[in-house]
């Protein structure tokens, strides 16, 4: 993480390399929303159990009479007791697929390194 990090402050920071907090929102929001090798999948998902909602999307889209988003993003307006049951249900699902393909991505980074020796 660190060194992705590292990558993507140094392509946007001036010479002088003193505004990388104003880059830094943006390039965590990057981060966070990538699909990663490791996981299949992106943090944000795995955090919330949902893909992140950009702003301009929820400009583009429909939405119900009383103010609601329509299901395009599967985004349920419902209460917190309900999001959170719903979250549980998901990482219970969720992590056992992220466990198995992490350990598929360090066997096969492992498979790599030796193969190179």
């Amino acid at each position: 993480m660190n060194q992705t990090l590292t990558k993507a402050i140094v392509k946007y920071i001036n010479t002088e390399q003193d505004d990388w907090d104003e880059h830094i929102e943006s390039i965590l929001f990057s981060y966070r929303t990538s699909v990663h090798a490791s996981t299949k999948f992106t943090p944000f998902y795995l955090m919330y159990g949902r893909e992140a909602v950009l702003p301009v999307q929820l400009q583009l889209i429909d939405h119900n009479q009383d103010g609601s988003v329509v299901d395009e993003l599967h985004v349920e307006n419902d209460t917190v007791q309900s999001y959170a049951t719903q979250l549980e249900k998901i990482k219970k699902e969720l992590f056992p697929k992220v466990d198995v393909n992490i350990k598929k991505h360090r066997k096969s980074k492992k498979n790599y390194m030796m193969s190179d020796a």
